[in-house]
């Protein structure tokens, strides 16, 4: 093979017209052997230094992974938490918000029933019963409907006149009478 590049060596110096003797020409062949084996040499040290660059940030890199990768799983693990915890919740605002509409119609029936036993009575003159409401409407409901309506005697826990202004006929309200008919 040297032979060849001696031969091609000597071709170009004919081309250019160069005069330079064979010897001179293994000289220089001698020369760009040398500098090749410089170039060789650098180009072998560069190359170690940047695998040993590259080695480093492969390294480097693969070690942000690992750490990016137990991040996702840390994530992964809290987001599965979370959303364990987050489906408890809803289940008991239901259970919550179902009872609290429950307690909503207790609240609502609840002064309804206070009220049931209320009646009105309009039309009784002022102080036609006496110290004693309660006992006089007792009686009056007796009188007005007849002691076979009801199964036992009404109750009245309380009567009073209602707070309108005198001049106007003030009806008597009793509260909580217990009035059990026979029918």
């Amino acid at each position: 093979m040297p032979r060849h590049n001696t031969k091609k060596t000597a071709d170009i110096a004919e081309d250019v017209g160069d005069t330079q003797s064979v010897d001179d020409t293994a000289s220089d062949q001698g020369d760009i052997r040398e500098l090749l084996g410089g170039i060789r040499s650098e180009v072998a040290a560069h190359r170690v230094e940047i695998l040993a660059e590259l080695k480093s940030s492969l390294s480097a890199v693969k070690t942000s992974l690992l750490e990016q990768e137990q991040k996702l799983k840390d994530v992964e693990e809290s987001l599965t938490d979370v959303d364990c915890r987050v489906t408890a919740l809803e289940s008991t605002c239901s259970a919550l918000s179902k009872d609290n509409e429950k307690l909503k119609a207790k609240l609502d029936d609840f002064p309804n029933r206070s009220r049931r036993n209320n009646i009105r009575v309009i039309g009784i003159p002022e102080g036609s019963g006496g110290s004693h409401p309660s006992a006089f409407i007792e009686t009056l409901l007796l009188k007005v409907f007849g002691e076979q309506s009801f199964a036992r005697k009404p109750e009245v826990d309380r009567a009073h006149r209602s707070l309108a202004p005198p001049p106007k006929p003030n009806p008597l309200d009793c509260s909580s009478c217990e009035c059990i008919t026979t029918r």
